[in-house]
């Protein structure tokens, strides 16, 4: 079978899962995707963890290349040499470039520049494709508004693909002036229905109907809408209902800390650390309802919501979350979706849920093969086949 060598730059490489889509792709005229990632040497060790190898290699048709990043650690501020990334280009020939950031990241601009420099003296015409998240419509000032606009004539038009990670995204890009062929509209990474299915459990027999376990994880921060958790958790408890609730994750300042201490002092409700992915997939079982109450702020708005579509996929654990961002096109069931920042709305959505078992059951077997047939890795995978195949063999 005949290679299709890709350069792909990325911040979201150290961890398997997200370069599941492009092992598992299938692309049309029998050719098979060579991957050259390309990532900063701050996540290589991470990487590196996943396999334990010290080559460059990761499989026959993965290779990585580990570059010094330069200027800043934010994922739109930094760059790379432009001679390595020049050296990467005549080594590995790639006919297409793949980067996962945004067109106004620095990293996007020099790639974009050396990229039309190399194909301008190979005198081979290839194709650009970025993955974005951008979901927010920011009040940007003059000369931030200024440089986007240049961005957007000068590179924005002239990429070939852009994969967006949400519905919004998608409408921002239309509205700088990119035709809707090309655009889509994929999850950045697909999730481990394998890992999930080992610690489903069969809870619905073995727990007491009167007791309903809650379960949240993440960053605990203003935005997740914690504290919305907590208070409905009080609510419940006041009124009579049975309920435990776990809230897993991490945070820092002045939020994080009122968290900690008003946690200590609820009744059955547990405030852990961050879970290893085992270890979350645990709790998705145990749970009967997972919650994703995030709010939206000037600068974020919830861009997919990989552990609503993690939750999704367990058969025992109804995912619900906020109108925040892109949770309600990932959830795909507007009943299971509340008002952001509502400690009512969240409530009452809650309470009807704990009240009609048979509905709560119902909605969660017709969540977990929505997110199966949707969101796993083979299908997030298939997704980009089919996207990269339309671009490459234009």
């Amino acid at each position: 079978m005949e290679g299709y060598p890709v350069l792909i730059f990325g911040h979201f490489l150290q961890k398997y899962e997200s370069r599941r889509k492009y092992t598992d792709l299938e692309l049309h005229n029998d050719k098979k995707l060579i991957s050259n990632y390309v990532t900063p040497k701050i996540e290589y060790s991470d990487l590196r963890k996943d396999f334990g190898s010290q080559k460059d290699y990761l499989t026959s048709n993965e290779r990585i290349f580990k570059l010094n990043q330069y200027f800043s650690k934010k994922h739109w501020l930094y760059i790379h040499s432009p001679l390595k990334l020049l050296e990467i280009f005549n080594l590995t020939k790639p006919n297409a470039v793949i980067v996962e950031n945004e067109p106004h990241s620095f990293v996007t601009i020099e790639v974009f520049l050396i990229y039309k420099l190399w194909t301008f003296f190979t005198k081979k015409k290839k194709k650009f494709i970025i993955f974005s998240w951008d979901n927010l419509n920011r009040r940007d000032n003059p000369l931030r508004s200024f440089y986007k606009k240049i961005v957007d004539e000068f590179i924005t038009k002239n990429i070939n693909l852009v994969i967006c990670g949400n519905s919004k995204c998608k409408e921002n890009f239309k509205s700088r002036g990119l035709e809707d062929s090309n655009l889509v509209v994929h999850p950045q990474v697909g999730i481990d229905l394998e890992g999930i299915k080992k610690f489903e459990k069969n809870f619905k027999n073995s727990l007491s109907k009167k007791t309903i376990n809650l379960f949240y994880c993440g960053r605990i921060v203003y935005e997740k809408g914690v504290h919305l958790i907590l208070r409905s958790h009080e609510k419940l408890l006041k009124e009579g209902y049975t309920i435990r609730t776990i809230i897993a994750g991490n945070g820092e300042g002045k939020y994080y800390q009122k968290i900690k201490k008003e946690a200590s002092k609820i009744e059955s409700l547990k405030l852990l650390k961050t879970l290893k992915k085992d270890e979350m997939y645990e709790k998705f079982s145990e749970s009967h309802i997972f919650i994703l109450a995030s709010i939206e702020t000037k600068e974020w708005a919830e861009q997919f919501g990989l552990t609503v579509a993690e939750a999704m996929a367990c058969k025992n654990c109804l995912a619900i979350g906020s109108n925040c961002g892109a949770i309600p096109e990932v959830i795909a069931n507007e009943k299971l979706i509340f008002q952001q920042n509502s400690l009512t709305s969240l409530y009452e959505l809650l309470l009807f849920l704990i009240k009609n078992d048979d509905i709560r059951n119902r909605y969660s077997i017709q969540q977990s093969k929505f997110a199966k047939d949707n969101y796993s890795f083979q299908a997030v995978a298939d997704l980009y086949g089919k996207s990269l195949s339309k671009v490459f063999f234009k």
